[in-house]
């Protein structure tokens, strides 16, 4: 059970990753043909947008800069250690 919570938590952090990265790509590369085919993974904005928002309504974006992914994932990372050394290794 623990490893199972374990790597679902690991799997959800390169979806957040996963979604940075996109952002990035769709806002740098306009007019770039790429772009079209990262606006379909629509999915990985509907997995990571409800989480993250928990952390935008505490830190707005600052000129334009998101840093709810970055917070998101620290949350994460301990949360995925107290799994893994509570559930895991016990």
């Amino acid at each position: 059970m623990g490893k199972i919570v374990y790597w679902a938590l690991v799997v959800y952090e390169f979806i957040i990753i996963l979604a940075v990265f996109k952002s990035f790509i769709i806002y740098f590369s306009r007019n770039n043909r790429f772009s079209y085919f990262l606006t379909k993974l629509n999915f990985v904005d509907a997995l990571t947008d409800p989480y993250l928002n928990i952390f935008r309504k505490l830190l707005p974006p600052i000129n334009g800069l998101d840093f709810s992914p970055m917070i998101g994932l620290v949350i994460l990372q301990i949360i995925e250690k107290l799994v893994y050394t509570n559930l895991i290794i016990n």
